[in-house]
């Protein structure tokens, strides 16, 4: 039997098949083109999203010790550190390249064993190139944990003792260079350690490049510590005191310029030189007995036996009246203004994990 010839193939049905082929190939370079695109996206995206994550949550840590406890101590608000977190999201957001991508934070939550703050956020990229495979949009999230601790710089520098020489106006202060600046937030900003045995008064200043402002207005003294007025009618802050920065309209500082408080009553300094507003004054020295001064009269009557003695009911002397700076009794020298320690708060620090938080060199928990 003769075989079967075929016959011709038709033009339209070649025309289906390369057309099949075209949309085939098309579709297959669109979702590669759009996961090159989305890929690159969402890494973008994704570091912005992890990076404003982490600023929420290091400005929610530095609020965490936000309230005012005793004598001025910070004290933890956990409430206000989850709402200042948000706060500060929303306003990167508006002005950042996640603005757009429906960035917004899924939870925040706190802990009271570290200290710490944790924001967890997430965001959305529309994927419009790769709705045609089905995939319409590509969601991920980003999640922080920042502790809050607080910046000692005498950890480093030791105690602050200023002893004014009465010749050298430089040697009646000392300026403290902060690796991390002093910044303005709620509640109490710095703190300021006094030894209670060796109480003096002091002033403190805080510094930026240009000017230095003083910060006794904005102190709150701890424990038995004062803020009493001089001799010359300033005001000075004996023992140990905090600060709200906000009471006197400090934002910042990059400096504390502690000064002493020029009060030398009852104290030894260098033989009894003593400084009066800036000009150094030697202690007057008692004159000598005069050799031509007669003899007292021995017929001179000895006091009267009667005479009454001191009222017991007098008012004892005044309480306010500052402390004499305490001499050394074994030198006869003044004892130095002594600084013990300087604390600075609102300062956060990154965790790889809850609860797993490091503490960076010069800082300590904030108890």
């Amino acid at each position: 039997m003769p075989p079967r010839r075929r016959g011709p193939v038709s033009r339209k049905h070649c025309m289906g098949a390369n057309l099949a082929l075209f949309c085939g190939v098309a579709l297959l370079l669109i979702g590669f083109m759009g996961i090159c695109i989305y890929t690159g996206l969402q890494a973008f995206v994704e570091g912005d999203l992890q990076r404003v994550t982490m600023n929420a949550a290091m400005a929610g840590a530095s609020r965490f010790y936000s309230e005012v406890g005793d004598y001025g101590k910070p004290k933890p608000n956990p409430d206000n550190a989850k709402a200042y977190a948000e706060e500060t999201f929303k306003q990167i957001i508006q002005g950042s390249s996640l603005n757009g991508f429906e960035a917004e934070i899924t939870a925040v939550s706190t802990s009271d064993a570290s200290d710490s703050v944790t924001v967890t956020s997430s965001a959305v990229i529309e994927t419009a190139l790769l709705s045609a495979v089905g995939i319409k949009d590509i969601r991920f999230n980003a999640t922080a944990t920042a502790r809050a601790i607080k910046y000692e710089p005498t950890r480093f520098t030791g105690p602050i003792q200023i002893l004014p020489d009465g010749q050298d106006i430089n040697t009646y202060s000392k300026t403290l260079m902060l690796s991390f600046p002093l910044l303005d937030g709620e509640g109490t900003d710095l703190y300021v350690e006094q030894p209670a045995e060796t109480q003096q008064g002091y002033v403190v200043e805080a510094c930026n490049a240009t000017s230095c402002y003083n910060l006794v207005e904005a102190a709150t003294p701890v424990g038995s510590s004062q803020i009493l007025a001089a001799p010359n009618g300033e005001r000075l802050i004996y023992g140990t005191a905090t600060f709200d920065l906000r009471k006197v309209g400090v934002n910042k500082a990059t400096r504390l310029r502690f000064t002493h408080g020029n009060d030398f009553e009852g104290g030894y300094y260098n033989a009894g030189v003593r400084m009066a507003y800036g000009a150094s004054q030697p202690a007057p020295a008692t004159p000598p007995a005069d050799p031509a001064t007669p003899p007292a009269d021995p017929a001179t009557p000895p006091a009267d036996p009667a005479t009454p003695p001191a009222d017991p009911a007098a008012p004892p002397a005044n309480p306010a009246t500052p402390p004499a700076d305490p001499p050394d009794p074994a030198t006869g020298a003044g004892l130095p203004l002594t600084i013990q320690k300087v604390m600075i708060f609102g300062h956060a620090s990154t965790c790889s994990a809850p609860g797993q938080c490091a503490i960076p060199a010069g800082f300590a928990p904030v108890e």
